[in-house]
């Protein structure tokens, strides 16, 4: 009997590394202590000095075989793990398994055949040099050839006619997963709030969509079924063994088992038995799925579903042969949201940017179309902003100042042309201040409706318009009161009209999840401040502070949407709360978005937001001087983006300095101020970059037009003070 040695690489290119367990070294594991084999785990996920560690372990260890599992993201640290024991145990057997070496051998295997040795032909020779042993596919069975003395250097466990391919009969035989191999409480996988760990019910998947990396290897394209009772089995030793009442299922679809409905039905009978509720979450093949599955799937614990759509556009599934058609997929959700099977609906976005990009988004609409058009909608918001800033000061100067600035405001223009929510955000909510604008004076029941819907069509798109109309009530009621003029029904109805379509989808989350709430991302929100006070404290960065904060509060909270941990959580750090939104204000008022600039209009890898971090600690200075050394034309761009908003902010202050007292009883001014502290304190605290100060810009611009107009004018008092509070 050998002393052999598994090994799981770091996943580096993960937020959190521990959420799923690698369940195929798992098995491989469980099959060689059935055998007798003494096994070591070291389990390096999330380990940031594995080399180091893989050392110590080595030198102490008595294993004669060391064996790793990689997929290729993992291979640059597998490799260095492979160098690492070379140099301490060089006699040694290292031996490959995995994902990466099955599909390198299934494309090496193309490659011959074909006889045009290419990339996979390279890959394979370059692991044969670095390993004794390359094993492909399953290695269950092919783990024992590799023991050997005298190994081969390439084991196929990918060959369907081979006896170490795995069989739907074999699977009930094998045992679990040996996952008291490693630190079952260290992953933090949950589901609606529950502790969850994850086990597969069958394995490949028969379908062949062009995108996928495995549709060569029979490993991953032969699906190979476990009996009901097998499966059940493994959930009630989890249960048991763990006190698991959470499951994922890693199936690539659960439904290509014909016997899917009986699992389901065998998985409910085991939670009466044993008086436990479980959450389950899984993937489906969206054409395979119907009414009868997806009533056994809620009966069993299931909320939420997976599947890949891929694409809205036939043409699309054609061509990546996703085998599955557009009224498939739609038949899919159908039976999703059906009263027998409410499977739990997204709740954190909201649906008026989806909408609008799905008029584009289809067959016989040209690519980039949808950009186009956000330009367009931008020069309209400019036009708007004009349209209502004639209506609030009475004259052109103020009006033609604010327009103009939101037309060249250069964050503005800049998010115009991502497929963002920005511009169609800031297009309703324009809207919708022109009608208010025009009701400030008496109320006017048509405005007021229209101002209403604006403001829910605005919050439909970017959630955190939901609450403004409440803001904006009390300055119309005020203003309509001091003007003695009924006030109680005008304010009821603008409050109704901005309630009904926001409402609507509360009800419609309260209905399809169970949360009557507008939108779940407050979680997030919160969430966010909270990582961001750990990148001050600790020096990690915000993409490993965030992912910790995560599962803290998923072990924490007492539900999927609870927020009382975090909020204690961010109440004991009062202090560093207070630093940090100082701070995150000088970037909500100074950010020039001309990192982004960088990316889209230089092409600088270096600011490409997949490698940029989220939040950078270091200041605007820093930033500034490298992006002036690395691009001098943008660099200057920004210093003069600058001075725009410094003329602009001075203008403001100059107005409400000169104005005096009366400057803030003028309700006119009321009505710009309160978007901006709403936005501005909605924003920061959360990576509140410039993105983020878009909707609050053309109240600024109006301020400062009125201002400018004033000093332009000599005047110390405002133009005309239409309704003083």
């Amino acid at each position: 009997m050998k002393t052999v040695c598994l090994i799981v690489p770091p996943s580096v290119f993960l937020l959190d590394e521990r959420v799923f367990m690698s369940l195929g070294i798992l098995r491989v594991a469980a099959m060689l202590e059935r055998a007798g084999h003494r096994v070591e785990m070291l389990d390096l996920s999330g380990i940031a000095n594995h080399t180091d560690v893989v050392r110590l372990h080595a030198r102490a260890s008595r294993a004669t075989h060391f064996g790793l599992t990689a997929t290729t993201p993992q291979m640059p640290a597998t490799f260095a793990i492979a160098q690492a024991l070379r140099a301490v145990r060089p006699d040694a057997t290292l031996i490959l398994g995995g994902p990466h070496i099955t599909l390198v051998s299934a494309s090496r295997k193309m490659e011959t055949r074909e006889k045009r040795p290419g990339r996979g032909v390279a890959a394979f020779d370059k692991l044969a040099a670095a390993f004794d042993v390359l094993v492909a596919g399953d290695g269950e069975f092919a783990v024992e050839r590799a023991l050997v003395d005298a190994p081969p250097a390439f084991i196929d466990g990918d060959d369907p006619k081979s006896d170490l391919f795995l069989k739907s009969a074999q699977l009930k035989d094998m045992p679990f997963p040996a996952r008291h191999l490693v630190d079952v409480d260290s992953y933090r996988y949950t589901i609606d709030g529950v502790k969850a760990l994850s086990l597969i019910a069958q394995l490949g998947c028969p379908f062949e969509c062009g995108f996928c990396g495995g549709r060569f290897s029979p490993m991953l394209r032969r699906a190979r079924m476990r009996d009901p009772e097998n499966v059940v089995a493994e959930i009630e030793h989890l249960h048991r063994a763990y006190g698991t009442r959470a499951f994922m299922l890693y199936d690539d679809e659960l439904n290509v088992n014909p016997r899917m409905v009986d699992l389901l039905n065998r998985i409910t009978d085991l939670q009466k038995r044993l008086g436990v509720e479980f959450k389950l979450r899984g993937f489906i093949k969206s054409q395979l799925f119907n009414d009868a599955q997806a009533e056994a799937m809620v009966r069993a614990g299931f909320r939420w579903i997976l599947t890949g759509f891929e694409s809205g556009s036939p043409r699309i599934l054609q061509n990546i042969n996703k085998r599955a058609t557009l009224e498939e997929n739609s038949r899919c959700v159908d039976f999703s949201s059906s009263p027998a099977a409410p499977f739990t609906a997204e709740t954190f976005r909201t649906p008026g940017y989806p909408f609008f990009l799905s008029l584009f988004f289809r067959d016989g609409v040209p690519r980039g179309a949808v950009l186009w058009v956000q330009v367009f909608l931008g020069a309209l918001s400019a036009a708007v902003l004009f349209a209502a800033g004639v209506r609030l000061w009475g004259r052109t100067a103020p009006a033609l100042w604010a327009g103009l600035c939101l037309a060249v405001d250069f964050v503005t223009v800049l998010y115009g042309a991502f497929v963002l929510t920005e511009t169609l955000f800031l297009l309703f909510l324009l809207l919708a201040f022109w009608a208010l604008a025009g009701s400030l004076e008496r109320p006017r029941p048509l405005l007021l409706t229209a101002a209403g819907l604006g403001l829910g069509l605005a919050a439909l798109v970017r959630p955190v318009g939901f609450f403004l109309f409440l803001a904006v009530a009390p300055v119309l009621a005020v203003s309509w009161r001091r003007r003695g003029v009924p006030w109680r029904r005008p304010l009821l109805l603008f409050l109704a009209a901005s309630f009904a379509l926001t409402g609507g989808w509360m009800v419609r989350n309260k209905i399809r999840a169970g949360v009557f709430a507008f939108t779940t991302i407050d979680r997030a929100l919160i969430h966010v401040r909270l990582a961001l006070l750990k990148v001050e404290s600790s020096g990690a960065s915000f993409d490993q502070s965030l992912a910790a904060i995560q599962s803290e509060a998923d072990r924490a909270e007492t539900g999927a949407h609870s927020n009382r941990w975090a909020l204690r959580r961010l109440a004991a750090q009062s202090g560093a709360h207070a630093a940090l939104l100082a701070k995150e204000s000088a970037r909500f008022w100074l950010g020039n978005s001309f990192k982004a600039a960088a990316w889209v209009l230089a092409a600088d890898p270096a600011y490409d937001p997949a490698r940029v971090p989220a939040y950078a600690k270091d200041g605007f200075l820093a930033q500034g001087s490298r992006l002036l050394r690395a691009h001098p034309a943008l660099g200057a761009g920004a210093l003069l983006f600058l001075a725009f908003l410094g003329v602009n902010y001075g203008l403001v202050g100059w107005g409400a300095a000169r104005g005096g007292a009366a400057f803030f009883r003028d309700a006119r001014v009321w009505l710009l101020v309160v978007p901006i502290a709403y936005f501005y304190l909605l924003s920061i605290g959360s990576v509140a970059h410039a993105r983020l100060r878009i909707p609050a810009m053309p109240f600024v611009f109006l301020l400062a037009g009125e201002a400018a107009a004033r000093l332009r004018a000599g005047q110390r008092r405002p133009h005309q003070v239409v309704d003083p509070l």
